[in-house]
């Protein structure tokens, strides 16, 4: 998991943020932290937020343009979550494609298939019309829970499930889950306590919570945002920090003969800062082109959050330009630095807890 966090940001490479040391559960921030709308107002990107909508994603909202698409990535509520649009009657069709993947591969797991096994089966336990398909990876089960909603289907899926008496629990599991989920269209704030997901909300305290989603603008469709929020266990990682990864950068970059790549990074900011109830770092860079590739701007904030903290997660903020597909740098940014910053501004600035009535404190 800490690798999966730090491949984004050693992108960037560059010296350590300057600051001071950023630790504790909630401290007040200073007010130099606070950062509101700082750049010079563009005309263009006013009228791009000229009328904004709402969106909520796992605990919390960010306000959009409406003309803007979100596309959420991974949704992890204990399960890994997938979501399939008007294929609620579709659960069948994807356990017969993972059936026929295991036949495919039985010699991996036919050790498994043995009096009182699991292996193969489908149990119809949870709610109406939740079936529950039992298949294998590696020497363990893995499970995959189908669950309509309304006209769409959610699966919750997981494994490393060792024996008989983990999967039942899981599955057990599943159909509570399942009990908890309903539909949710991308304009439904709830007010309630629990997860927004993909069309759906989830009302309930998991133990995991990982949930990503991406924001597109119809009108500079090379740039994109991304947002991921990881709940913290008993202990946030310090070394997590975004300035001891960008130290790390600029001696990767040093010792890969790209030392003077590394020089002509411009910052536009390098900062500590309060975004929302998180106090954490932002780098905001516009990075050199490479051969083959354009000068583009890599935008980070990162804050390590608190323990066992379901509105303080890991929060972990990037805007991209010159997207192209998945592409990075692929393509001359569409819009200028202070643009890029009046943007970043505008929807970060915006991200806050999904206000719940009645009102929860924030720990669990």
């Amino acid at each position: 998991m800490k690798q999966a966090l730090r491949s984004r940001f050693f992108a960037l490479t560059c010296t350590a943020l300057i600051g001071a040391s950023l630790a504790g559960a909630a401290p007040r921030a200073p007010d130099n932290l606070k950062r509101a709308n700082m750049t010079t107002q563009s005309a263009r990107v006013e009228k791009i937020f000229a009328k904004i909508k709402p969106v909520c994603f796992g605990r919390f909202v960010i306000d959009v343009p409406e003309t803007a698409t979100v596309v959420f990535g991974r949704m992890t509520v204990d399960f890994e979550i997938g979501h399939f649009p008007g294929e609620a009657s579709m659960a069948d069709k994807h356990i017969a494609k993972q059936v026929l993947k295991l036949e495919k591969e039985d010699f991996l797991y036919k050790d498994m298939n043995k009096p009182g096994s699991l292996y193969g089966q489908v149990l119809n336990d949870g709610v109406p019309g939740q079936k529950t398909f039992i298949g294998a990876g590696d020497d363990s089960y893995r499970l995959s829970s189908y669950v309509p909603v309304g006209s769409d289907l959610f699966v919750f899926e997981s494994n490393s499930l060792p024996d008989t008496a983990a999967v039942k629990k899981r599955v057990a599991k599943a159909g509570y889950f399942g009990s908890q989920l309903r539909f949710r269209a991308e304009n439904d704030i709830p007010l309630e306590r629990g997860i927004c997901l993909e069309g759906g909300f989830i009302s309930l305290n998991p133990t995991f919570e990982n949930i990503s989603m991406g924001v597109r603008l119809a009108e500079l469709p090379d740039v994109h945002l991304s947002i991921s929020t990881l709940k913290n266990g008993d202990e946030p990682d310090e070394y997590s920090k975004l300035e001891f990864r960008l130290k790390g950068a600029e001696q990767n970059a040093i010792q890969a003969g790209k030392g003077e790549l590394y020089q002509r990074i411009k910052f536009l900011r390098r900062a500590p800062r309060q975004m929302g109830d998180w106090i954490g770092e932002e780098a905001l860079a516009r990075m050199p082109a490479e051969k083959g590739g354009f000068a583009t701007h890599q935008f980070v904030f990162y804050a390590m959050g608190a323990a066992n903290d379901i509105l303080l997660p890991v929060a972990d903020v990037q805007l991209d330009t010159g997207v192209s597909g998945n592409a990075t740098k692929a393509r001359p940014p569409s819009v200028t630095d202070n643009e890029a910053i009046a943007i970043w501004d505008r929807l970060t600035g915006s991200i806050r807890a999904r206000p719940t009535t009645p009102v929860i404190s924030a720990k669990k």
